[in-house]
C-alpha cells in the first residue's frame, strides 16, 4: 500500500508531537501501516453470518450466568 510522503511527514509530526520521538521514514511508513490495519479491521463491516453467530454466543454466555 502507497502512503503518500506528505501524509508519511504529518504522521512524523504527530508522532514527534505526541510521543517526542523522531522517526525515520521507513519507521513511520512501519506504524501508520501498522496503524490503519488495525483501524481497518476495527471498523470492517461485519457480515450477517458473524453478526447472527456473535448474537447467539452472547445470549448464550448470558444464560450461562
Amino acid at each position: 500500500m502507497h502512503i503518500p510522503y506528505e501524509q508519511l511527514q504529518q504522521f512524523k509530526n504527530i508522532y514527534k508531537q505526541e510521543f517526542g520521538i523522531e522517526l525515520t521514514d521507513e519507521e513511520a511508513y512501519e506504524k501508520e501501516m501498522r496503524l490503519m490495519m488495525g483501524m481497518k479491521a476495527i471498523y470492517s463491516p461485519i457480515i450477517k453470518e458473524k453478526y447472527t453467530r456473535l448474537e447467539r454466543e452472547e445470549k448464550e454466555l448470558e444464560i450461562e450466568k
